[in-house]
């Protein structure tokens, strides 16, 4: 199994081969499969990490710090009012 990022795109790869005595019934698709997925602009690209356990394939992506919310000042007449205003809604 292969996983890898390229610019924008994940790109996961695996060739299936069975091994062994002669196949009398098959179940299961032999052969390679290819998956290609965009990777969204709010996912931190560089901490993507995938985990392979028990045949499933775990790939998380992380939001990155620009995309998290924020909370922003409000500046201008009146501002002292509006902020005092929201710290007291919150609690």
């Amino acid at each position: 199994m292969d996983v890898v990022r390229r610019g924008e795109e994940l790109i996961v790869r695996r060739a299936i081969q069975e091994e062994g005595d002669q196949i009398l019934l098959r179940e299961r698709f032999d052969g390679a499969i290819s998956r290609k997925l965009r990777i969204p602009d709010w996912v931190d690209a560089d901490a993507v990490t995938a985990d392979y356990t028990d045949g499933v394939l775990t790939v998380r992506l992380p939001v990155a710090d620009k995309a998290k919310a924020r909370r922003i000042q409000i500046n201008g007449l009146g501002a002292a009012r509006v902020n005092r205003e929201l710290s007291t809604a919150r609690t």
